[in-house]
């Protein structure tokens, strides 16, 4: 293995789950290979195996599961309303700046008064003191933090005394005191209730401004009831309710339903029983008197705002009116909407107008047709459909905001799990037939048609990186909101000559600091890496961090001096929670915050020794034994399985990134048809791997080329599968991680 700084990794084979990997086969017709790909990232069952391989628009959840988003969403409109300034506090990763230009593009598009700032290199992690005074100083009655803000309290509360309401959009890691933010919108902070917790900064920014966005239909904030009955007839004179249902939404998030049977005053007719299928049995068991199921009807219809819905809402309104005059002497109250109206207005082509033909031609399924509760919850269902339709509006910002919170998910390294995996799925669909205008360009000069999850990470996410990393991200940030091909157009070429400059500065730094680590260190002892690095810009210290970390297989803290401050970059692997570690060291810095696996800092000078030697205490602690390199393996193949319907068969997995890796196969005692060293300085590796030239399967190691001489005749070999293009053809190719002499499995 070349260009290492330690032992080679130790290689571990998935064990897998033969029965789990069989049911999934059996039940999807999946090849066996790509079952036990799915097991290995936890997908154990055919309805989660079906979700993960097919990540749609559904499953995106409503911003306003969010407990706090109806209480951001109005202190914006009102400030929108008010003609309030607006400022928008981001930060310089992709992460941030997609953030913020999702809510400036949005907030502008609405009229608002908005200014927003990207942080230079020299002002460090989180929102710096002078941005603040700025814009106290200006007159900004509102702030928004994107990615940044939840460890901000000293900021915040000076905001506070200014008479400056925040909204902290963020989701980093929180301290153990939470902001005196207006609202705070972070999807794993104590109490909060939305269902997925790994949104990235940009993903939550996303969330706001779709809620935004449908706070401006006429149903927004109020409280829609969806009720069906089931009776004894046609005439509210003299038949009966048999059957009550109701489900309760508000802002499009299910609440709460509400269902009962009710006695009537005789047996049912037989056409009834034939249509509901209910019996005079289920009524005299689970019945109740028609006095108390109104009551209790009317309970759940409570509230100012309640909207009282139902498909031909006429024959539900006025059979109730009815019954509660006779038992109650009373009326419903509330405001009405006849979901039957939207339909008739919206599907101007469809022949018939019953529930049952309009829930079909949109896609809703009815389980229980002519019973109460399940036709008010295809009621319910095919409104928001016909709400789908009808915002055509929402639907262009949708597609022109989309592409940047996916794009910060993979950027930042997000799991791509869940709702993520429908965010990324659904901004690379857009980007591959209507992307917005920068990364329209972006892709064209990349040529980029089909862009892949891979391409946002390694391509597009560096790319709009490298200003950020060189001091000033504004051509990233203008990049990412320009609406001009023109100003698109100079700016993909500023970036790409800017990511080549980047590039160089990480080559060179990062082997300064790979040559300062065991000066500093104790390689032998230290669970973490600790290196006084100075002269290294503060925007490569992240890259910079990682690829030392990856090179010695334990936690790196990189700290960079710059006229009198000092800012570290720390990254971690997965055994070891980085800002809880960091936490231990509070009192020694000034601010702190990040990930599980990614922390900046900013240090007085004088408080580095202090701060590295109970950073390594806390670690060695937290850390017991020393962290081992290990390469895993998805799965053994065999010479025969490497073909182009294989990589097919796993292309199916995408989006990939983190918490969905691209598969990683290995080899053993695979015969060695030709080895040679390719590229202009001959550093990289070409192996021919088969028992002939002619049959076998062509394997790239970039920067692998010191081991030519020493791999013999048969090698072990860990690799990706990958198609490589050249002249018109493709043809699979093999992009090698570790290959070894074929003398053992290199497993443990």
């Amino acid at each position: 293995m070349a260009d290492s700084q330690i032992a080679p990794p130790v290689w571990r084979v998935a064990a897998g789950d033969s029965a789990a990997e069989h049911d999934l086969v059996s039940a999807l017709q999946l090849s066996p290979l790509l079952a036990r790909l799915l097991v290995n990232r936890g997908v154990r069952t055919a309805p989660e195996a079906t979700e993960f391989l097919n990540p749609v628009r559904r499953h995106l959840h409503s911003p306003f599961l969010f407990t706090q988003m109806e209480r951001a969403v109005a202190r914006l409109r009102r400030a929108i309303a008010d003609g309030e300034k607006i400022f928008i506090f981001g930060d310089r990763d992709v992460d941030g700046m997609a953030g913020t230009a999702i809510l400036r593009i949005v907030l502008t598009a609405f009229g608002a008064d908005v200014d927003s700032h990207i942080p230079t290199g020299s002002e460090g992690y989180g929102v710096h003191p002078e941005v603040m005074a700025r814009a106290i100083r200006e007159g900004c009655t509102l702030g928004i933090t994107v990615d940044t803000g939840i460890a901000e309290i000293e900021r915040i509360e000076e905001a506070a005394r200014a008479g400056m309401d925040v909204i902290v959009a963020d989701h980093h890691q929180q301290k153990d005191t939470l902001p005196p933010a207006y609202a705070i919108l972070h999807p794993a902070v104590p109490g909060e209730t939305y269902p997925f917790k790994h949104l990235s900064g940009a993903g939550v920014a996303f969330k706001l401004a779709m809620a935004l966005i449908a706070g401006r239909s006429p149903f927004a904030n109020r409280t829609l009831v969806f009720v069906d009955v089931e009776t004894t007839g046609l005439d509210r004179a003299k038949d009966e309710v048999i059957e009550i249902g109701a489900v309760k939404y508000r802002n499009g998030v299910r609440q709460s339903e509400f269902s009962c049977f009710v006695k009537p005053a005789g047996p049912l007719p037989e056409e009834i029983r034939r249509i509901t299928g209910i019996t005079d049995e289920d009524l005299a068991a689970h019945g109740i008197e028609p006095r108390t199921a109104l009551k209790k009807l009317l309970g759940f219809l409570e509230g100012p705002d309640t909207v009282f819905c139902g498909y031909n809402v006429e024959f539900d309104r006025d059979f109730l009116d009815a019954e509660l005059g006779r038992h109650l002497q009373t009326r419903l109250s509330t405001s009405f909407l006849d979901v039957m109206a939207v339909a008739t207005s919206t599907l101007t082509e469809l022949p018939s107008r019953k529930l049952s033909r309009v829930a079909e031609a949109l896609g809703v399924v009815n389980p229980a047709a002519h019973r109460a509760l399940s036709d008010a919850q295809a009621t319910a269902d095919v409104f928001y459909k016909l709400l789908e339709r009808e915002s055509i509006e929402d639907e262009v910002y949708y597609e022109q905001l989309m592409p940047l919170a996916a794009l910060a998910a993979v950027a930042d390294m997000m799991p791509l799990v869940g709702e993520n995996r429908a965010i990324v799925a659904e901004g690379l669909r857009i980007m591959r037939h209507a992307p917005p205008i920068g990364l329209k360009r972006l892709l064209e000069k990349l040529a980029l048609a089909e862009p892949t999850g891979k391409d946002l990470a390694f391509l597009l996410g560096p790319l709009l990186n490298a200003p950020g990393r060189l001091g000033d991200p504004l051509p990233a940030f203008r990049m990412l909101t320009t609406q001009s091909d023109h100003e698109a157009a100079y700016l993909s070429d500023q970036l790409i000559r800017m990511n080549e400059e980047r590039k160089d500065l990480v080559k060179v730094h990062a082997a300064r600091v790979m040559e300062m680590v065991p000066l500093q260190n104790n390689l032998d002892a230290d669970r973490i890496l600790c290196v006084r690095a100075e002269g290294v810009p503060p925007g490569v210290g992240g890259i910079v961090a990682a690829r030392v970390k990856n090179a010695f297989a334990r936690p790196v803290v990189i700290v960079m001096e710059e006229e009198g401050r000092a800012v570290g970059s720390a990254r971690s692997i997965e055994s070891l929670d980085l800002v809880e570690a960091v936490g231990t060291c509070a009192d020694l810095l000034e601010k702190f915050g990040g990930h599980h696996q990614a922390v900046g800092l900013t240090i007085r000078p004088e408080n580095i020794p202090d701060f590295f030697k109970r950073l390594k205490k806390s670690v060695a602690e937290r850390l017991r034994d020393m962290p081992e390199p290990v390469l895993t393996i998805d799965a053994e193949l065999q010479l025969g399985d490497l073909t182009m319907a294989t990589l097919e068969d796993i292309s199916v997995l995408e989006p990939f990134g983190k918490g969905n890796p691209f598969p990683r196969f290995a080899l053993f005692g695979a015969p060695v048809a030709d080895v040679r060293r390719i590229g202009a300085d001959g550093r990289h590796l070409r192996l021919r791997l088969g028992a002939t030239a002619r049959d076998a399967v062509t394997a790239v190691g970039w920067n692998m080329s010191d081991d030519a001489d020493t791999l013999g005749r048969r090698v072990n070999a860990a690799f990706e599968l990958d198609r490589n293009e050249w002249q018109g053809r493709i043809d699979l190719q093999l992009v090698l991680e570790d290959v070894r002499p074929a003398t053992e499995r290199n497993s443990g």
